[in-house]
């Protein structure tokens, strides 16, 4: 209906206007954990998540947590994270219906991942 097609118009800018305003607070951060963390409190505060994490590989180094939301230990494994880390492209977190990772790239590169648990199942990152 029409009322229906309005409402997912206004959820859809609100998630936008929330995503921009994510990443022009991010930019202001000089360093990278600030920043990130930026970034995922802006998201779980305007996608339907049930929990969102933020992992970076720096030096070679196995997957590690930089933040969480809400506090407390990822319901998955952060080892998800590492092809995202290594190849920029979103997956979904194994094992897990309704949750994914997603890169955080600039033009630098990839500078994390962000899993998160979904409240409603993706069918395709297209």
């Amino acid at each position: 209906t029409a009322r229906q097609q309005a409402r997912e118009a206004q959820r859809r800018e609100r998630e936008a206007a929330a995503l921009a305003e994510a990443s022009r607070a991010a930019a202001s951060q000089p360093e990278r954990s600030l920043a990130l963390a930026e970034i995922l409190a802006r998201v779980a505060g305007v996608l339907p998540v049930t929990e969102a994490v933020i992992v970076a590989a720096d030096n070679g180094e196995a997957p590690h947590v930089i933040s969480r939301w809400p506090e407390g230990e990822p319901s998955g494994d952060v080892a998800a994270a590492d092809p995202v880390l290594r190849s920029g492209q979103p997956v979904s977190w194994p094992g897990e219906a309704g949750k994914v990772v997603l890169p955080l790239a600039t033009e630098q590169g990839v500078l994390g991942a962000l899993l998160m648990g979904l409240t409603f199942a993706l069918t395709s990152f297209a």
